[in-house]
C-alpha cells in the first residue's frame, strides 16, 4: 500500500472526522417510536457554518444523554482538521413545533 500525498492525507483525515462524528450521532437514544410501535432513526440533521464555527443541529440530541461525551470525543479529530469549533445542538422535531404555534 502506498502511502497518500500530503494533501491528500488531509483530505482523508477530513473525511474521517466526518464519519466519526455521524457515527457517534447515530445512536440508538435519538430514534423514535413510529405509529406501529417499531423504532425508526430520526433523520434530521442540519448544518450551518456562522462566522468560525460549524453548527450541527440533530434531532433527539441532547447534552445531558451519555452519548453526548461520545459526541463531544468524535468531535475533536473535525475540529482539529477544520481549525474551527465544530458545536453540536438539539433541533426542533416537526411534531415539537406543532405546540409552539399559535394557540
Amino acid at each position: 500500500m502506498q502511502p497518500l500525498a500530503l494533501p491528500d492525507r488531509r483530505l482523508a483525515m477530513q473525511l474521517s472526522g466526518i464519519l466519526r462524528l455521524a457515527n457517534a450521532l447515530d445512536h440508538p437514544s435519538r430514534n423514535h417510536p413510529t405509529m406501529r410501535g417499531a423504532v425508526e432513526p430520526v433523520p434530521r440533521l442540519e448544518l450551518s457554518a456562522p462566522g468560525h464555527s460549524v453548527v450541527v443541529r440533530v434531532a433527539g440530541y441532547s447534552p445531558l444523554d451519555p452519548s453526548a461525551e461520545r459526541t463531544a470525543g468524535a468531535r475533536h479529530l473535525l475540529e482539529t482538521m477544520l481549525r474551527r469549533p465544530v458545536i453540536v445542538r438539539r433541533s426542533v422535531l416537526p411534531r415539537e413545533m406543532e405546540g409552539l404555534g399559535n394557540p
